[in-house]
């Protein structure tokens, strides 16, 4: 089985029952990875999860409704800070008009706790159609 990491690495999963083992090492200390799409919990060096393809996607949607990173920094170190402490920049920074959902949304999907965020890529989604519905009524008339 592949587990998507970062749309740039990959690495393979072994799933015996309710074990997962990762078939390719990797170094202790060396983050391997795009530093704007690392979930907090990949950066402190936590198992890998679904949790952290949940988060980058939640990185990725804001960007595509504001243009802009939500985590934004002069260095990838001030970044990181921001990342594991689920700072992000708000949404009416970029949009004033924004709806408080839209905030909430983006609360959840970027949490910093892994439990917080959707558990699912069909969760995600489903968060972002019920927040953003209003979307695709207008895109039809």
């Amino acid at each position: 089985m592949a587990k998507i990491l970062d749309f740039g690495l990959a690495k393979f999963l072994v799933s015996l029952a309710d074990t997962v083992t990762v078939t390719v090492d990797t170094v202790t200390g060396v983050l391997v990875g795009t530093p704007q799409y690392m979930s907090p919990d990949q950066l402190k060096g936590e198992a890998a999860s679904a949790a952290w393809d949940i988060w980058a996607l939640g990185v990725i949607a804001y960007e595509m409704l504001t243009g802009k990173h939500p985590f934004s920094a002069s260095s990838v170190a001030q970044m990181h800070y921001l990342i594991v402490r689920g700072q992000f920049m708000p949404v009416s920074t970029h949009l004033p008009e924004a709806p408080s959902e839209w905030q909430q949304f983006f609360e959840r999907a970027l949490n910093p706790n892994p439990a917080a965020r959707p558990q699912s890529a069909k969760e995600f989604v489903s968060d972002l159609a019920k927040t953003f519905s209003f979307v695709e009524k207008s895109a039809s008339n």
